[in-house]
């Protein structure tokens, strides 16, 4: 971090004490003075525009709307419905429930009624509406209006800061991926995104994390010719989106709530017409390898993760949700990562009390796998995390015990 940026964010006691003119006017200074150096280090990666802050509505129905809207529908209500009985470590957090139940009222008079014009107008807009609050970090429940809002904004610190940032972002993605093409970040025209513009292209804020994971992950099972990989937590689709374009040849399962399940699968089902995908059907049997191989996508909700078959995952992901589950529900998902997981493991979560105030549980007090040995642990290369913020993050990467006893016996 540099001089400017832990000014900035650790001022003097002093500061304080000034008048309000002045701190202004000195925080200007040094996110001009940070803004200059982050646009220093990007010139130094080659040609690259930021145009600002793009809004404009790209709103486009999928082709097949109706059918899939109807499918969507069915399959959330006979998730919820098995919800009410499912083992309390299942059951939505505080967290979640408290975001659910206002965010998510327009969904709850649509869905139950099976109002399926209602439904497919905020899925064709869902980016836009309430229900992404809680996916974009959760940091408002307006987040696109904060957005508009912040465009047209004479705050200029609030500008500042918000592009210094998203620069900062960029740094680093391209500093990790130096010869992957930007337009792979391009935000495609599903649930009318939002977000910065980069040269001609609209990247939604976490573009930057989910594609140079999707490469990260890429690489780590170079060896795994068709891998199937489990993601706890999958939000809008995202990370499933950049990792299947990246290697399409990945068996993706997804386990979610019911509610951030319904965005995934519309957002997986637009991108990927031609894809086999599994949703939630009652009464469905257990997930298995053989019955995998019907699907190139299946998405569940979150309580069928213990119906799952043994060492069936090579990869399993989840990124900044375990933190913020209670710790009997962070139990019983190590528990089932340490049976279901065959080769890797890796989680991006708080890795110290929240310097908020708000709820969360730091991975260094996450019960201790039994059938994995952690590899590496890493401060999150993400400045939105990074130590001097509310919410410090570590990269942690686990691996299977027996694949390491295998390999060493080799050796």
């Amino acid at each position: 971090m540099s001089v400017e940026e832990s000014a900035r964010r650790n001022p003097p006691s002093f500061y304080n004490t000034l008048p309000r003119v002045v701190k202004n006017f000195v925080s200007e200074l040094l996110l001009k003075r940070s803004l200059s150096l982050t646009e220093k280090e990007i010139s130094k990666w080659g040609p690259v525009q930021f145009k600002g802050l793009q809004t404009k509505s790209i709103e486009t129905p999928p082709c097949n709307e109706k059918e899939l809207v109807k499918k969507l529908v069915s399959s959330f209500n006979a998730a919820k419905k098995a919800q009410a009985n499912v083992p309390e470590p299942y059951r939505p957090s505080g967290r979640w429930q408290n975001w659910f139940d206002p965010l998510w009222k327009r969904f709850y008079e649509y869905l139950p009624k099976e109002n399926y014009e209602g439904v497919a107008d905020l899925l064709r807009n869902f980016f836009r509406t309430e229900v992404v609050a809680g996916l974009f970090g959760g940091r408002s429940s307006s987040v696109f209006q904060d957005f508009c809002a912040l465009r047209y904004s004479r705050n200029k610190l609030a500008q500042m800061y918000a592009e210094d940032l998203i620069k900062k972002h960029y740094l680093v993605w391209r500093k990790n991926l130096p010869s992957v093409d930007l337009k792979e970040l391009d935000a495609p025209h599903v649930g009318n995104p939002f977000g910065y513009c980069f040269d001609d292209f609209v990247l939604l804020e976490p573009a930057f994390e989910h594609n140079f994971q999707a490469h990260y992950f890429d690489k780590l099972l170079t060896d795994v010719k068709m891998p199937v990989v489990i993601e706890i937590g999958g939000g809008f689709g995202g990370l499933a989106y950049h990792l299947l374009c990246c290697r399409p040849s990945i068996k993706y399962i997804g386990f979610d709530l019911p509610e951030n399940l319904l965005l995934q699968t519309y957002y997986l089902s637009c991108l990927f017409p031609n894809a086999r995908i599994a949703g939630y059907q009652e009464g469905a049997g257990r997930l298995t390898l053989k019955e995998l191989d019907n699907y190139d996508i299946v998405l569940l909700p979150n309580f069928e993760f213990e119906r799952t078959d043994s060492l069936l995952a090579d990869l399993i992901i989840n990124v900044r949700s375990l933190s913020e589950m209670s710790y009997e529900t962070i139990a019983e998902y190590l528990a089932q990562i340490d049976r279901v997981g065959r080769l890797f493991f890796f989680h991006d979560n708080i890795c110290e009390p929240r310097k908020d105030g708000l709820f969360g549980v730091p991975s260094t007090d996450f019960p201790t796998l039994k059938n994995f040995t952690q590899i590496l642990a890493t401060e999150s290369r993400w400045p939105r995390y990074g130590g001097d913020t509310n919410y410090h993050c570590q990269e942690n990467l686990f691996m299977r015990r027996s694949v390491i006893s295998n390999v060493s016996r080799y050796e």
